[in-house]
This record gives structure tokens, C-alpha cells and sequence, in this order.
């Protein structure tokens, strides 16, 4: 049996959606400390508008918020 594929946020980097939320429920609050554990957005930036999105998103869920 074939495990299911993570989508990927970051191409450039290979970061999966599921790396960014975890480095958010590990603390990150901000998209450099998100860029910092994962490396997302890191790259050529296209998708910095998502990895915002979803940090946002996680913030929201978990009832934290930015600094």
C-alpha cells in the first residue's frame, strides 16, 4: 500500500503544507521563522502569498497570534 502524497506548498524547496503547520504548532509566528525551520518561500518567493495564508489559517485555529 502506497502512502498518500503531501501536497507541496514549496516547490523550489519540496516543503509540504504539513511541515509549515507543524513549524507553526512548534512555535513560529512570523513568515521568517516559518522560512527559517522549513525554507518555504525561500526561493524564487512564489509562494509566499500561501505560506502567509496558511500561517494565518494555523494562527486562527490554534488561538495564537502574531508578534
Amino acid at each position: 500500500m502506497t502512502q498518500p502524497v503531501e501536497p507541496l506548498v514549496c516547490f523550489c524547496h519540496c516543503v509540504p503544507k504539513k511541515d509549515i503547520v507543524e513549524a507553526i504548532r512548534n512555535g513560529a509566528r512570523t513568515i521568517a521563522e516559518i522560512q527559517a525551520k522549513t525554507l518555504a518561500s525561500t526561493g524564487c518567493g512564489g509562494c509566499a502569498e500561501e505560506v502567509a495564508a496558511i500561517l494565518k489559517a494555523e494562527l486562527e485555529r490554534i488561538g495564537a497570534s502574531r508578534p
